[in-house]
C-alpha cells in the first residue's frame, strides 16, 4: 500500500539486543504523530544475541512490522538495497536499532517531509563522541564535500527522501558509504535538501561496528567507485 503522508523505515540490528526495543517504542510514537500509514522494516543482520528472539516478538506484536533474518552480516548498506526493494511507502528512512535518536529528534526529522526532496540531519553534540570517532567522521564528511564539491555538515546520520528519488538511482555499494553514495548521487542529479540539526544519544557500553577493516576496506572502494562514475566517467 502507497500514498501520501506514507513512509516506509529500514531499521538493520546487529547484536542490538540492549536498545532494538527502545528503538522500535521510539520510532512508532514518532510515526503515529506525523504519518496516516507507515511499515517497519528490520534486518536482524546475523546477529548472534537475543536480538532474533526480541524482534520477532516485536512483529508478533505490532502489525506494521516485518521482520528478515540474514544468516550471515551483509553490512548497513545490504540491509538498506533490500529494505529499498520491499518498501512500499511514499517517503523513506533509515534507523539503526542501536536506540541513538530521541523521539523528539524524529519529531523533527518528520516534520520537514515534503519542504525538501531529502531531510538531512547533522549532529549538534558530536563532542560526547569519543575524539576518534569524531575526527574519523569529521575527515569522513571533509574528504567527500572535497572530492564531489558539496558543503554538507554530516552525510551518514538518518535522511529522510522520497522512495521514488531513492529508487531512480542505482545503489551500488553495501558498506557503510552507501548513505554518502545515495546523498552524492540525488544532490548531483538536482534534489533539493535541507539539513536539520539533531542531538543523538550515546551509550559508552556500545562499540561501533564501523571501524573494522573490512568495513574501512569497503567505504574506500565504495568512495573511489563513486569519484569514477560522478566525475571521472564525464
Amino acid at each position: 500500500m502507497s500514498g501520501e503522508n506514507s513512509i516506509s523505515v529500514i531499521v538493520p540490528a546487529l547484536n542490538e539486543e540492549r536498545g532494538i526495543e527502545d528503538t522500535i517504542k521510539i520510532i512508532l510514537n514518532a510515526l503515529k504523530k506525523k504519518f496516516t500509514r507507515y511499515e517497519i522494516i528490520i534486518f536482524d543482520d546475523g546477529s548472534t544475541d537475543r536480538t532474533a528472539e526480541i524482534t520477532d516478538k516485536l512483529a508478533d506484536t505490532y502489525n506494521c512490522i516485518q521482520v528478515f533474518h540474514h544468516k550471515k552480516p551483509i553490512c548497513i548498506g545490504g540491509s538498506y538495497k533490500k529494505g529499498i526493494s520491499l518498501a512500499k511507502m511514499e517517503y523513506l528512512i533509515r534507523i539503526n536499532g542501536k536506540n541513538d535518536i530521541t523521539e523528539e529528534n524524529l519529531d523533527k526529522i518528520f516534520a520537514l517531509a515534503g519542504v525538501k526532496d531529502l531531510v538531512i540531519p547533522y549532529m549538534t553534540n558530536a563532542r560526547e563522541r569519543s575524539f576518534f570517532r569524531r575526527s574519523v567522521s569529521r575527515a569522513f564528511t571533509v574528504i567527500v564535500n572535497l572530492i564531489f564539491g558539496l558543503n554538507l555538515k554530516y552525510y551518514n546520520h538518518y535522511v529522510l527522501s522520497k522512495r521514488s528519488a531513492v529508487n531512480s538511482i542505482d545503489l551500488k555499494t553495501d558498506s557503510y558509504a552507501f548513505q554518502a553514495e545515495i546523498l552524492v548521487k540525488l544532490i548531483k542529479a538536482g534534489c533539493s535538501y535541507i539539513e536539520v540539526p539533531v542531538e543523538d544519544k550515546f551509550d559508552k557500553c556500545v562499540k561501533t561496528k564501523a571501524f573494522s577493516f573490512a568495513n574501512i576496506a569497503g567505504v574506500v572502494a565504495s568512495l573511489w567507485r563513486l569519484a569514477y562514475d560522478i566525475r571521472l566517467k564525464k
